[in-house]
């Protein structure tokens, strides 16, 4: 069938949905779909675009036969805020209708949206009425909901009154609109989806990719080095946080359980996780002996990174747990490790976890304190509980079987604008099971059409566009060439800190001649070179000038430049020189 997978974030981010999306558009792919993805850049966690890429650009790649990715220009604020979040969301729903225009003559068969961001609906919905497709709404979590939880839109009722009603209208407008988990999906049904419109589509994970390390493996190994890197003994109990570091993860808890647990030379809390929120509770931790902070890792370490871990922890804020099913629940149990969650009893997230973790009341710092002590002194009590969450992962989580029922879903004949009601979780777990019993497998309905719109809806749709084309459109604009000149910025940063690492090891810095090549290739043949010092080749400023280096510098011991849009010394605003001065 041919897919239109509609995500603002995209592979290759490292988490959250762009993670899940990008994993999401190669299954679908492997089981024989034509996939077109609209995206914007690659910017989370770090809220910076990634080299390589640009943010006020749009391109057209297909890394692989079926699959073409639309990349369409974001604007990425500096300090995500409230309004701030709302403008780069918009701005992203506004930069895509272009090729969400373009695409309905490609006649997709489904158009399938994720959220966040609900903003990106209307354009979508919008295509699939004009192409007559399957309007397809995913829900990772319930943005709004969290948003005025965390008090990023105010607390003005008719302001929330009036959100609450669009988002519904906007709901009520799919076909079919799936989520994480039944919980979720009530809520869904709460907010006026027609209950026979919902279905579930649950995160996963690649047990092939992720589960316990043999001892003695290579793997096993690679974890025992990144241990010793990072100064933690062999009888000390590592308890890993590995996930973006945003408000909504109630970070703060966590922070302060490592205070109360700084005398307690047996525990070592390892936060693995770029965002907004890093710079700031790292500064906070200065001097803590018993916390360490670190990047997030490649996907290529990424097993390494859990098998590491004696305790996985899942910690969050109060009111959260049936707003979102945490991504990567999946991978912490895939891992084999014991999961200490914040959790009510009751909640969808304290059902997933039974058995194979710990609960303690969300934001209850006494509480998590005493959960990871109590675990840290009783290793079968780790081994126990590790053993039940690789065994439910198998159960509930493996992505072949999700992606298997996706795909029968996508082709599953619903001639009506009311989808018959049903699981994609149709491989029988134990959580889904009731609604999939008996089901015979769906025929593919390559050449189904779905009904129009009326004028009232194309009016409300069309309503929402102008907004945002007339309100975010000159903000957009005006600032989308200042996210060009943050990645230049973040890049010299990284620059900065590989010839740091260069100098340690060769006693100097580079010379001019040799160049930033010196960071990926052993210049001639110097000496205690250990390099490559960067992870790839050296990337092009976001213009696409290379950088200039000039050791001694002018303005230090070298300088770093980035000649600006226009490629030429000197100039003002955008074409003005970014250096490491």
């Amino acid at each position: 069938m041919r897919v239109v997978l509609v995500s603002m974030n995209f592979a290759p981010e490292l988490t959250g949905i762009g993670k899940y999306s990008g994993e999401m558009a190669q299954g679908l792919v492997a089981r024989g779909h034509q996939v077109h993805v609209v995206c914007a850049p690659p910017y989370y966690p770090h809220w910076s675009v990634t080299p390589g890429y640009r943010a006020g650009a749009y391109s057209l790649a297909q890394p692989q036969p079926g699959l073409w990715i639309h990349r369409c220009p974001v604007w990425v604020p500096q300090r995500p805020g409230g309004l701030a979040r709302v403008l780069h969301l918009a701005s992203f729903a506004l930069s895509s209708l272009p090729v969400l225009v373009r695409l309905v003559w490609w006649r997709p068969d489904v158009v399938f949206t994720v959220a966040p961001a609900l903003l990106c609906a209307p354009g979508a919905w919008l295509l699939a009425r004009l192409s007559a497709a399957r309007a397809w709404l995913h829900v990772q979590d319930f943005e709004i909901d969290v948003a005025f939880a965390l008090g990023l839109l105010g607390a003005r009722p008719f302001i929330r009154r009036a959100v609450n009603r669009l988002e519904s209208w906007l709901l009520r407008r799919f076909d079919t609109v799936s989520t994480l988990s039944g919980r979720m999906r009530q809520r869904l049904v709460d907010k006026g989806v027609p209950a026979e419109r919902t279905r579930l589509l649950p995160n996963w994970v690649d047990l092939g990719l992720i589960h316990p390390l043999d001892a003695g493996s290579d793997g096993a190994a690679r974890s025992a080095a990144l241990r010793e890197r990072l100064g933690i003994g062999a009888g000390q109990v590592v308890c890993l946080f590995s996930g973006t570091l945003n408000r909504k993860h109630g970070l703060d808890t966590l922070l302060a359980a490592a205070r109360c647990l700084q005398d307690d030379h047996g525990i070592v809390i390892v936060v693995c996780g770029n965002g907004e929120l890093r710079d700031s509770l790292q500064a906070a931790c200065a001097g803590q002996t018993n916390l360490r902070f670190i990047d997030l890792q490649p996907a290529a370490e990424l097993n390494v990174l859990l098998n590491m871990a004696d305790i996985q922890l899942l910690p969050q804020m109060r009111g959260a747990a049936d707003l979102v099913m945490p991504s990567k629940l999946a991978g912490m149990l895939a891992s084999g490790r014991p999961v200490v969650v914040a959790a009510e009893p009751g909640t969808e997230l304290a059902d997933a976890v039974h058995g194979a973790g710990v609960l303690f009341a969300p934001e209850s710092v006494d509480g998590l304190v005493a959960a990871l002590r109590a675990l840290a002194a009783d290793p079968a009590a780790r081994i126990r509980l590790g053993h039940a969450a690789r065994l439910e992962a198998e159960r509930e989580w493996g992505a072949s079987a999700v992606f298997d029922g996706l795909s029968a879903a996508l082709q599953t004949p619903q001639r009506t604008r009311r989808p018959a009601a049903g699981s994609l979780a149709s491989h029988g777990a134990r959580r889904h099971s009731s609604e999939v019993a008996g089901q015979a497998a769906p025929a593919a309905t390559k050449g189904v059409r779905y009904p129009g719109f009326t004028l009232l809806e194309l009016l409300v749709v069309m309503v929402i566009i102008g907004l945002l084309a007339a309100y975010v459109g000159p903000k957009y604009f005006s600032q989308v060439g200042q996210s060009e000149v943050k990645s230049a910025r973040a890049q010299i940063v990284g620059f900065e800190k590989a010839l740091d690492q260069f100098r340690i090891d060769a006693g100097r810095y580079p010379g001019t001649e040799q160049g930033l090549a010196a960071l990926v290739t052993r210049p001639g043949n110097l000496p205690r070179w250990n390099g490559p010092y960067l992870g790839k080749a050296i990337p092009a400023d976001p213009w696409g000038h290379a950088y200039q280096y000039k050791a001694p510098g002018e303005h230090g011991e070298y300088d770093i430049v980035s000649l600006g849009r226009d490629g030429r010394p000197g100039g003002e605003g955008l074409d003005a020189d970014i250096g490491n001065w």
